[in-house]
């Protein structure tokens, strides 16, 4: 488990006022070394990436997102969804995919799969 800052630009602050977000790295063990090196460099580089096409990401969450769910959340406010969309932390698998976690106020997570280039490809709910 990791952490990086954010920017307020890019997230607003948590209610505790932390710039932080979570990266969880599901990789086992990696013995220090070039090996580790490699990963960070690359979940450094996804991560940036990420960051960068956000709001995007979060378009996706939403237009991907189950329809119930768009339909009843969507109500509950006359602010965009997406906007609702709190960014809460990141998840990186062995093979280094990246997988983006919003907090929405729920008592669920949606959670957008990104892609190779950093869009994403599966929006699902998490309980």
């Amino acid at each position: 488990m990791a952490q990086i800052s954010l920017d307020p630009a890019v997230r607003a602050p948590r209610l505790n006022g932390g710039a932080d977000a979570e990266v969880i790295l599901m990789w086992g063990e990696v013995e220090p070394g070039p090996d580790l090196d490699g990963r960070l460099t690359a979940v450094t580089a996804r991560l940036e990436a990420a960051l960068i096409v956000l709001s995007e990401i979060r378009s996706y969450a939403v237009s991907h997102g189950p329809k119930p769910w768009r339909d009843h959340y969507g109500a509950l406010d006359e602010s965009p969804l997406a906007d609702r969309l709190f960014l809460e932390c990141f998840e990186v698998d062995a093979a280094l995919n990246v997988t983006v976690w919003f907090d929405f106020g729920g008592l669920e997570m949606i959670a957008v799969v990104l892609d190779a280039s950093g869009r994403g490809r599966v929006a699902e709910l998490h309980p």
